[in-house]
């Protein structure tokens, strides 16, 4: 009860100092309950470590003990048990469940409960980054205890859908039955797990004859051919489970004038971080950091379609490699369109409303998107209206995690399920960015929102 009155009180607080779009679901998805205790034990482990101890080594280190001076995994072991071996871990892990108390166990839970929307971090008044902060936490918390092999499916999840994108029907027919899908919640902890693309992008894109990705070539274009090409980025999300949307921003983009080239998928890193493993995840933003650069230095626009992927290069990338001043922007979608809004087609006759449910992280860190796609919309010619939504509860892999199932839907329900029409007609013009959002809503809904872009395509095709 203390906690639950703790969190209503945070509530109010931030509800006080927020701007009035600051609506009922945000309020309770940025509340963390844990912090006023963490900020007490800052206070009592804090004043027996070193300078080097930072926030999260404070919050782990319960029973600090004496000095190691070593380095090891990028951090400074002072004052702390040193990584756990194999033995030590399981050993330890077996102690968790037989009962033995470890206050970082009661963090863990209140992390557990963090969907990563990033209201924390950007719409409440204390801007603490809470799912960095998670990240970072779990990293942690893994030096001690082992991990669920979940974790190393789930973080490696871009390389395997790139794997099983070579053959999408055997492996759609392998975890696309009832049979699969018992065993995989069995033994995985895992519910409705996304289906592969038939059609892969590889062959859509070879229909549409588009051009090689060479950058010698890129470097060697004139100034009036970069200003007619952009880059497309790819990511694991809508390339290998919505190939369609990808190949639909394509010809969007071409259809307004623009030679696309899309570079060969790589992964962003982005699962690693969610999971804690923050040191495979440096190691991919410093490579993708450097391959994007050279993109950046073609002097050609360089869009992505997922936000949460676009948002990462611009968030995640940017803090875990400190590099704000010299990383190139990777715009979203609309932030490009934007830009471009006399070479959108114009709609002649008077459209019927469409309605636009963003990502929340997207809403969070780009304050601008939704208002954007809206300019887009209107220059169109398309009446857009913008759906005050907070999180859908999907959040990338955490509705599908067994555990958190109920909570997901429940989250979706208070949510996004009240503005979901029931006419076949209104649900075609309801709209959302995000690959997690779609899912959620096809999952507890049985049909897919449409993206923008697909609509801003059709259009430009009854056009012309």
């Amino acid at each position: 009860m203390p906690l639950l009155r703790e969190w209503w009180r945070q509530i109010g607080t931030v509800g006080a100092g927020h701007p009035k779009n600051f609506d009922l679901v945000t309020k309770l998805t940025a509340a963390v309950p844990l912090l006023r205790e963490w900020w007490r034990q800052i206070g009592t482990v804090g004043a027996r470590q070193g300078k080097n101890f930072d926030l999260v080594t404070k919050l782990t280190a319960a029973v600090p003990l004496p000095p190691v001076d070593s380095t090891e995994n990028g951090y400074k072991w002072e004052g702390l048990e040193k990584p756990a071996n194999f033995p030590m871990k399981l050993w330890n892990t077996i102690q968790k469940y037989w009962g033995v108390y470890d206050y970082s166990h009661e963090v863990y839970q209140g992390m557990h409960g963090c969907l990563s929307c990033k209201a924390c971090a950007t719409q409440c008044p204390i801007h603490v980054d809470v799912p960095h902060l998670k990240s970072k936490f779990l990293e942690l918390y893994y030096t001690r205890y082992l991990r669920h092999w979940r974790d190393y499916l789930f973080g490696n999840i871009e390389t395997l859908a790139s794997w099983q994108s070579y053959a999408p029907d055997l492996f759609n027919f392998i975890t696309q039955n009832p049979v699969s899908h018992w065993l995989i919640k069995q033994f995985l902890g895992l519910v409705n797990p996304p289906v592969l693309s038939s059609l892969t992008l590889k062959q859509g894109l070879a229909e549409r004859q588009a051009p090689e990705f060479e950058p010698n070539k890129l470097s060697n274009l004139s100034q009036a051919e970069r200003e007619n090409s952009v880059i497309l980025l790819q990511d694991a999300f809508t390339s290998f489970f919505e190939s369609q949307l990808v190949l639909d921003t394509y010809d969007l983009l071409s259809q307004l004038g623009y030679t696309v080239y899309m570079p060969p998928f790589f992964a962003s890193g982005k699962p690693l971080h969610v999971k804690g493993f923050l040191q495979q995840f440096r190691t991919i933003a410093q490579k993708n950091s450097l391959a994007i650069t050279q993109l950046g230095n073609l002097g050609i626009p360089i869009i992505g379609i997922e936000p949460s992927i676009v948002l990462t290069y611009r968030d995640e990338y940017v803090k875990i490699l400190d590099a704000k001043a010299t990383f190139p922007r990777v715009q979203l979608l609309q932030e490009f369109l934007v830009t471009q809004l006399e070479r959108l087609p114009k709609v002649g006759t008077t459209c019927e409303s469409y309605y636009l449910l963003g990502h929340c992280t997207e809403k969070t860190i780009a304050l601008t998107s939704q208002q954007q796609w809206q300019e887009v919309f209107q220059a169109v010619g398309i009446p857009l209206t913008l759906v005050s939504t907070g999180c859908c509860g999907m959040a990338g892999i955490y509705g599908h995690e067994v555990e958190n199932y109920a909570v997901s839907k429940g989250i979706y329900q208070m949510s996004w399920g009240r503005h979901i029409p029931s006419s076949p007609e209104e649900r075609q013009r309801l709209l959302a960015t995000g690959f997690s959002c779609r899912s959620q809503v096809k999952r507890f809904e049985g049909f897919l929102p449409n993206h923008p872009v697909q609509v801003l395509f059709q259009y430009g095709l009854s056009i012309v």
